[in-house]
């Protein structure tokens, strides 16, 4: 919904009682919405132009509220106002205007007016596609996307079967090797985390142009793309690693504190043994009274629960240490295990795209063509002539540029150049706005 301005509206005399009451509540939720839609952040600055409808709500005037086409002239019809001009305008400029003409005509008292565009005039898409015409506008369409619904983009001009034919096995082609360098860059990848590697092996040109895969830049940007997950999948590994290292010394250290604590907690007992003896001796020589000798019978046999009770966390220390260990060394196996059933899988997935790159390479020749695109392949060029007023302007397009409402789209065949044709990660210019 477009960005908006909140006018506050003035609020009616304050009445008694409970019809009051309700009164006033309706008031505030409605100015409440109100103030909530022109809240909302905006997408983009869309302007209204003629060939759009408006819906246009006053909440506490429902009279008022309709569908309102922008004629050819710039202009809405309501109610008791007759005809607004709001071509030019965004949303909540008419928002205002029509508040403020219903305010200053005493129609209605602190409008609360809701302006929203309910269906855009469509954008048009010509030139080189398969069903030229009129695309339905919805925000956030793309140049990529109209092309699409317009039934893609018409590459080939008029050919010979054959030559068509051939066209597409080579196009067939290229997205078959560039799947099979991604795959022959992922077996490295897996391979260099199975042997600890830190990088790719430089076995991978291959599958630059000398291998007659891909393009340079290209085989580039799949290397790196490898080589940065290989990196991120080491680091997380690493960290792992760190992590358990400081746990299980936390453990040592807390199994070496427990049995120092044993140790002294064994000495005092051994004390309170020989003061246990020398006690009895004297209360039966009548030196020492009995229940002396009984409360200190109750202190050792505190100590030993405690002694009892300190064996129980060194065992437990001892077997969280041992569970870590374990789990550490189990994680270890089937991540490797992992690797393996993936690199397994890639496998099987090269020997697939290697057949199938091999089967269309035999159609090229059998076409009597090289599997290289030709030097004179159409490329697309994208062009947006965009009106503003009275004022039309035309933009370079990139297949992801924003289109606007009332938007022509003009896609042209271009001749291109051998290589630059060739490269996909070539990309029309950017679109300025």
């Amino acid at each position: 919904m477009p960005n908006r301005t909140c006018r506050i509206p003035t609020p009616p005399p304050r009445r008694t009682g409970p019809a009051s009451a309700v009164a006033g509540l309706r008031h505030v939720a409605l100015a409440a919405l109100v103030w909530l839609a022109g809240a909302l952040p905006a997408l983009a600055e869309i302007t209204v132009e003629r060939g759009d409808v408006l819906r246009v709500d006053v909440l506490n005037a429902p009279d008022f509220s309709r569908d309102a086409p922008v004629d050819a002239d710039g202009r809405i019809a309501l109610p008791n106002l007759g005809a607004l001009v709001v071509a030019g305008r965004p949303p909540h400029e008419i928002r205002d205007l029509i508040a403020g003409e219903l305010e200053s005509r005493r129609l209605v008292h602190a409008p609360l007016v809701l302006v929203e565009v309910a269906a855009y005039r469509p954008v048009y898409v010509g030139g080189a596609v398969e069903s030229p015409g009129a695309v339905d506008y919805t925000p956030g369409l793309t140049a990529r996307q109209a092309v699409i619904a317009a039934g893609g983009l018409q590459t080939l001009a008029p050919r010979a079967a054959g030559d068509t034919d051939a066209l597409d096995a080579i196009v067939s082609r290229r997205s078959v090797a560039l799947a099979l360098a991604q795959v022959e860059a992922r077996i490295a990848r897996l391979q260099a985390e199975l042997d600890g590697a830190a990088s790719l092996p430089g076995t991978l040109a291959g599958i630059g142009p000398e291998g007659g895969l891909l393009p340079e830049d290209t085989a580039r940007a799949v290397i790196a793309s490898e080589e940065s997950l290989l990196s991120d999948r080491r680091s997380a590994r690493e960290a792992a690693d760190a992590h358990a290292v400081q746990m299980q010394a936390l453990i040592a250290g807390e199994i070496d504190t427990l049995s120092r604590q044993a140790e002294l907690q064994e000495q005092e007992e051994a004390l309170q043994l020989q003061e246990i003896e020398d006690a009895r001796s004297l209360v039966e020589k009548g030196l020492m009274p009995r229940p002396r000798l009984q409360e200190m019978l109750r202190e050792r046999s505190q100590l030993s629960r405690d002694r009892l009770e300190t064996a129980s966390f060194v065992a437990r220390a001892r077997q969280m240490s041992e569970t870590l260990r374990f789990e550490l060394e189990r994680d270890r196996l089937r991540r490797r295990e992992d690797i393996r059933l993936e690199l397994q899988e890639t496998l099987r997935s090269r020997a697939a795209l290697s057949a199938e790159l091999e089967a269309l390479d035999i159609r090229v020749v059998a076409y009597g063509m090289s599997a290289a695109l030709p030097e004179d392949m159409p490329e697309p060029a994208m062009a947006i002539h965009r009106t503003r007023g009275d004022v039309t302007e035309t933009l370079a397009a990139a297949p992801d540029a924003p289109l606007l409402p009332g938007d022509v789209l003009e896609i042209t065949m271009a001749r291109g150049t051998g290589r630059a044709a060739a490269s996909p990660a070539g990309s029309p210019p950017s679109a300025s706005h």
